[in-house]
């Protein structure tokens, strides 16, 4: 059963089907607003395979629709420029996008539901309270640093209490479900976006152990805590080496011009390969003295 805390509470930011609208028009019928897309995971119409949207054909206008009686029948008019909501021009999504977030929807939609699914819905829930709290760069939320295409705009806050996703615009919630679904790998989103980084997996799994209720009888629990990898910070020098280095290539000087989030996020991906490169030359055996 699903509860009020996965239904998106401002009807503003939900998205609309033009295609169901046109339908209601075809057989006579007022519009009306489908219930699942108030679910805060839908993007797609599963009826007619095209991504909801939350803007007005006519002038671009975002969430201001309204209902309004035209010639004795309820339809759905942009509140901006007044003009009736129908099909006509629209962004058609590629077929492989339309069907990765239909199994993403249908697999998020399971686990809220309750019904047999291979993630739990605690899982999701930790996955995105790690995305929208703040990291230590710049006390952007961990979202903010993944490789995916984030809306325009400024970036929300994170809501301490309770579900953010009730909260956010259309946009922000389709990429916060990509971006749980890469930390997941939810309906195969590794094959398609590729891993998330490898500071974000920690930072889930930690909040895993701390969230996640855990089973005081299973043997297991005991030794997956004891085992578990420690942060291993190194001296602040080596990290000014690191940050000298990333000044010095010929990456940064290719994204030095580049303006806003998608400066940030090469630059966090910059950051995340020295690391790695780091890492792995500081695990590499060094030979011993005869």
């Amino acid at each position: 059963m699903r509860s009020i805390t996965w239904y998106v509470a401002d009807r503003r930011e939900r998205g609309i089907c033009l295609d169901c609208l046109d339908e209601d028009v075809s057989v006579g019928r007022d519009h009306y607003l489908r219930r699942e897309w108030a679910h805060v995971e839908t993007a797609v119409c599963r009826k007619h395979r095209c991504m909801l949207q939350d803007w007005c054909d006519h002038c671009f206008a975002r969430d201001r629709f309204r209902f309004e009686c035209i010639e004795e029948e309820a339809r759905l008019i942009c509140g901006h420029c007044s003009t009736a909501v129908s099909g006509g021009r629209k962004k058609v999504e590629g077929t492989a996008t339309v069907d990765f977030l239909l199994l993403l929807t249908a697999a998020v939609d399971a686990a809220i539901e309750g019904r047999e699914s291979s993630v739990a819905l605690d899982e999701i829930k930790v996955a995105i309270e790690t995305l929208w709290s703040p990291s230590q760069a710049n006390g952007k939320p961990f979202i903010a640093w993944f490789d995916l295409k984030l809306p325009l705009g400024r970036l929300p806050a994170f809501a301490a209490r309770g579900n953010p996703l009730v909260c956010l615009s259309f946009p922000w919630r389709i990429v916060t479900f990509m971006a749980v679904a890469q930390l997941l790998d939810l309906a195969q989103a590794r094959r398609w976006l590729g891993p998330p980084p490898s500071y974000l997996e920690r930072e889930l799994a930690n909040r895993k152990r701390n969230s996640l209720p855990q089973d005081a009888e299973t043997p297991h629990s005991v030794g997956i805590l004891e085992t578990a990898p420690k942060l291993r910070l190194r001296p602040d020098i080596e990290y000014h080496q690191l940050a000298e280095q990333i000044l010095a290539s010929q990456d940064w000087k290719a994204i030095s011009a580049v303006k806003g989030s998608l400066r940030d996020r090469k630059l966090g991906r910059l950051m995340n390969q020295a690391l790695r490169s780091e890492r792995g030359r500081s695990d590499v055996p060094r030979p011993t003295g005869p």
